[in-house]
Parts: structure tokens; sequence; C-alpha cells
């Protein structure tokens, strides 16, 4: 076996984006967004390939045994917000699933990326319905768009789950983080009330058949606090 030792020390500061030469949000060099940026630039210089990260809303480290994973929920939405460069191509979702679910499908098992504009979320991408990504191999998986989606600018991007199932003898459980209050989760991001600026949010209690093209605050829920870690990957 050998370690490759880069030749050069590795820079964590942001890098202008390229579109305007702006640092984006202000980002110190501590913040793990810089180092992911310094991190894939290295990889990529030194030949690596395959899917890579391009986002995640928390460390999945923080999940322990003690607060998770829970069971997903049927019909439940799960919506996932984290900051996203510009200009990157982001090719669909990561997670990690912890136990592998063994259910009869029902409407759709999706993946998808939304923009929210204030009084709505946006879907910008999705796959198509696929029962597998909740089953089969547990461990670190990705699902890809049926076609890519590209920020213009940096921002910030919601990575979306569905689960849907008639019957189920094991439900699929992803990698997710016990949020203990939900004033802990929302951090005061509610602002009037909306929902959307939460740090989380899932569709309505009632349950989501399918990935809509828009979703409304009036049906978005913040009181869930199992939030499962859903991030974007971009495939080199």
């Amino acid at each position: 076996m050998s370690v490759r030792v880069p030749v050069s020390p590795i820079e964590v500061s942001p890098q202008p984006n390229g579109s305007n030469g702006a640092v984006p949000f202000g980002f110190s060099d501590n913040d793990g967004f810089a180092l992911y940026a310094a991190l894939d630039a290295l990889g990529r210089s030194q030949g690596g390939n395959g899917a890579r990260l391009v986002s995640w809303p928390f460390d999945p480290r923080l999940s322990s045994a003690a607060d998770g994973p829970a069971n997903m929920s049927t019909g439940r939405l799960m919506l996932r917000p984290q900051l996203v460069r510009g200009g990157l191509r982001i090719d669909g979702v990561a997670y990690i699933l912890v136990t592998a679910g063994n259910f009869t499908p029902v409407n759709s098992n999706q993946i998808a990326a939304y923009t929210y504009d204030g009084t709505q979320m946006n879907r910008q991408a999705q796959c198509a319905s696929d029962p597998t990504i909740w089953s089969g191999a547990v461990g670190f998986r990705i699902k890809a768009f049926n076609a890519a989606y590209t920020p213009p600018t940096d921002m910030l991007l919601w990575a979306a789950g569905l689960y849907n199932a008639s019957a189920a003898v094991t439900v699929p459980q992803i990698l997710m983080h016990q949020v203990q209050t939900t004033g802990a989760k929302n951090l005061g991001l509610i602002t009037g009330g909306t929902a959307g600026d939460s740090m989380a949010v899932d569709g309505a209690a009632g349950g989501s058949a399918n990935m809509p093209a828009t979703i409304a605050n009036a049906t978005l829920d913040n009181t869930n606090t199992n939030l499962h870690w859903l991030a974007f990957y971009h495939l080199y």
C-alpha cells in the first residue's frame, strides 16, 4: 500500500466561484464548506473520479444509536436544506441506508431537489419512481436524477426523499439525527410562521403520493424531529 502526499499545502480558504469573483456567504477558513471545496479540488487534481459529495445537511457522524436511525414514514416527503456552489452540476442525492426495507411499494418512491422562493418549494430535478432506493445493500448509496441540475449561483438547495408503501415486513431506515425540540431545529428561522424558512421541513403529515412540482407553505410540516440525512453529489 502506498500513501500519496500532496506536493503543496491544502488551501482551505473559500475560492471565488468563477462567475463574479465574490466569496459567497462570507465563509471563514474553518467552515466545512470551504474544506470540502479544497479537498474536492485536491482529489480532482490527482485524477480522482466517481461520485463526490457537493453538500450535506449535517455531519453524518453526529447520528448515533442513542438517537437514531428511526423508521421512515410512508407518505412523508423529507426536505433537507444545504448550501451548494453555483455552477457545479448536481447529479443526484446521496443517503446512507441503515436498514434495508422489505415492503410493498405504492405511489412513488423518489429523490429530488427543490429550491424555495419564500412562498413555496419548486422542484428542479427528480428521479423516476424506484422502490429499490430504500432496499438492497445497506451503507452509502446514491441515486441519480433523470436530468442533472446546475445551480446558477451559490444558493440554498433542498434534497428530498419520499417513501411510500401499502404494507411492510421491514420498514427502511436511513441515517438520521434526532433533534430534541422544535426550537432547536428551527433556530428562529421561521419568519412570519412560514415553515419553508425552517432548517428542515417535511411534506404534510397527511402523506405525499409523489414528488409535486411545487409545495406551498401551507402544506409543509416543521414539527418532525427525525432529520434524515440527504445530501447532493456530483459524478466526475
